[in-house]
This record gives C-alpha cells, sequence and structure tokens, in this order.
C-alpha cells in the first residue's frame, strides 16, 4: 500500500514528496480467505436449503403414499371383522364381505401390507437419492412395477370394482426405480380416487415409443377428469386439490412433476 504527500514552502511551490510503503500481503491474504468463506458459507446455505426443501418433499411423499395402503388394510381388516361376525355396522365392508373367504382376506392383507412395506423401501430409497443427488438408473420392468402398485391399492379397486387394462408396447425401461414406482403409484391412486360411480370404472396403462425415439408412459381413466382449462397452471402445484370431499391434499401430481435431475 502506498501512500505519498507533497512538502511545499511558503509559496506552494513542491520541495519534495514523503512516501510511506507498507507491505498489506498478509492483509491482502487474509481479505481473500474471508472472501472464499463467505462464498462457501453463501454456497452451503444454499445447500442447506435445497435439503430442507428436498426433506419437506420427502415428508409429503412418504404420507401420501403410504396412506392409500394404510386405508387399504383398513378397509380389509374391516371386511375380515364383519366375515367373523365381530362387526356388522360398516357399509362399504358388509358389501365386500360376501364376495370373498377369509382365507381370500388374509391373503389379500399380507399381499397390501407387503406392498405397503416395499413402498416405504421406495420412499426409502427416494430420500436418499435425493439427499445425496445421486440417481442410481435400473433396468425396470413396467408389469411388475404395476403389480406392485396395483396390490398397494388392492382393496379400493375391489371396492369401486374397477377394471385395469394394460396395453405395454414397451415391456422394460432404463429409469430409477423408485421414482417410476412413485410417479406409477400417484396416477394409479389418483384414478381410483377420482373414479365416476355412475359409470362401470376403467383405468387404461400403456407403454410406447414416441416421436423422438423417447418411453411414453399412459395412465388414462374415465373418472371425474380435470377441468385443464381452469386448472391447468395448478396441475402440478403442491397443495392444490380440484375435486372437493375426496379427501385430498393435493400432494400426488405434485411428486410426478417432472425433474430436472432427469
Amino acid at each position: 500500500m502506498l501512500t505519498t504527500s507533497v512538502v511545499r514552502d511558503a509559496q506552494s511551490n513542491p520541495l519534495f514528496f514523503i512516501s510511506q510503503l507498507v507491505d498489506i500481503t498478509a492483509r491482502k491474504d487474509l481479505t481473500n480467505e474471508l472472501r472464499s468463506k463467505n462464498i462457501e458459507l453463501n454456497s452451503a446455505r444454499e445447500k442447506l436449503l435445497g435439503k430442507v426443501k428436498e426433506l419437506e418433499e420427502i415428508s409429503h411423499a412418504i404420507a401420501h403414499n403410504l396412506r392409500g395402503p394404510a386405508k387399504n388394510i383398513n378397509l380389509l381388516t374391516r371386511v375380515l371383522n364383519v366375515k367373523c361376525g365381530r362387526i356388522s355396522d360398516h357399509e362399504d365392508a358388509n358389501l365386500l364381505a360376501g364376495s370373498f373367504t377369509i382365507d381370500e382376506l388374509a391373503s389379500l392383507l399380507d399381499t397390501v401390507g407387503l406392498s405397503m412395506t416395499n413402498s416405504l423401501e421406495t420412499l426409502l430409497n427416494i430420500a436418499e437419492i435425493r439427499l445425496n443427488r445421486e440417481v442410481p438408473f435400473d433396468d425396470c420392468d413396467f408389469e411388475e412395477a404395476i403389480n406392485a402398485v396395483v396390490d398397494q391399492l388392492a382393496g379400493d379397486i375391489l371396492k369401486r370394482n374397477i377394471d385395469i387394462q394394460r396395453n405395454l408396447g414397451v415391456g422394460k425401461i432404463y429409469y430409477p426405480r423408485p421414482y417410476l414406482e412413485s410417479i406409477l403409484y400417484n396416477l394409479v391412486s389418483n384414478a381410483v380416487k377420482y373414479c365416476n360411480p355412475l359409470v362401470a370404472s376403467k383405468i387404461w396403462i400403456s407403454t410406447n415409443i414416441v416421436e423422438g425415439g423417447a418411453i411414453a408412459l399412459q395412465v388414462r381413466d374415465n373418472g371425474f377428469g380435470i377441468d385443464m382449462v381452469k386448472y391447468g397452471d395448478k396441475i402440478f402445484k403442491l397443495n392444490q386439490v380440484f375435486h372437493k370431499g375426496m379427501d385430498s391434499k393435493g400432494v400426488g401430481l405434485y411428486l410426478t412433476k417432472p425433474r430436472s435431475s432427469l
């Protein structure tokens, strides 16, 4: 650092200069280090905020994706209690009780319980993937993924007598398995939840190759649908509910929205 002052005579004519040189290398090094640490701190802060957001999304996913299987287990348990004569005043359970034997109900409960466990493992895998920002890809079988989702929703599918049709033009996809299962669960569970009781409910699940060589997964139903003119700009936003009285939290479609990491 250089500081210079001019010395003048009585008539203000310059006589000479006085200069002072100070070595501020250490000070500049400390300043640069402080600037670098501030950059690192801001970066860590942004990452921490991102992690908090990821954790919020994961907690929503766990609550949403386990709610369906838990309700199905509760329904099948009530049906089993009706069959065994323990209760007699549950309308949905009474309707289904005559359609199954005790052994069949026990088998369904086992299936739904196992699917719920698998769903929890999937969600934990998603949590690990999202928090670590590493997304491993797998050779996923569409048929297996669909079967896992149908097993989780077995009670509601039976209660509503929903016909699920499959047209899998593509059998496999190289994609993160937890994401595929979560996407399928949310799309199919929405189709089940919003089925129209005035028509024979159907869900069509298909896969095919589209323009550009990409693989498309489609889930279509003949339920209530969504008014895209009214809600098209809100469809993938959190806590957006488009039908009243359906026990919906507005989480499912939010969880299926495209991720830049993929």
